[in-house]
């Protein structure tokens, strides 16, 4: 079932309902900012769709990794998204659930998050 602690900033007083686009709650993708934002003040960090990650797709082995994106345990041409989306079940919005998909993949339940550093 749905862990309500599984996405950031779930302060336990709210239903997934509130924060996230899952299959239950809409069979399309939704405008961003039209759910609750996390106690971080950040919208949209689960469901939805499925955002692309830079990172490579790797299986998590056994041992501690510093950087886990290592040839040793990389698929080839595999990249990570992140968060779920709007096609599957509220458990699959986790921020730590995670598919890979080749980079040439496109759907429209997949999307990509622009962020900026200030470094």
């Amino acid at each position: 079932g749905w862990d309500d602690n599984a996405f950031a900033g779930y302060d336990g007083t709210n239903t997934a309902d509130e924060y996230v686009w899952y299959a239950d709650n809409t069979k399309i993708t939704r405008p961003v900012m039209t759910k609750k934002p996390n106690s971080y003040g950040l919208y949209d960090m689960s469901g939805n769709v499925w955002e692309w990650c830079w990172d490579a797709f790797a299986n998590y082995p056994a041992k501690n990794l510093v950087n886990p994106d290592t040839t040793e345990y990389t698929e080839k041409n595999a990249r990570i998204l992140r968060s779920g989306s709007w096609t599957g079940s509220a458990s699959g919005c986790a921020v730590g659930r995670r598919i890979n998909s080749a980079p040439q993949n496109h759907y429209y339940y997949y999307g990509f998050r622009v962020a900026r550093s200030a470094l």
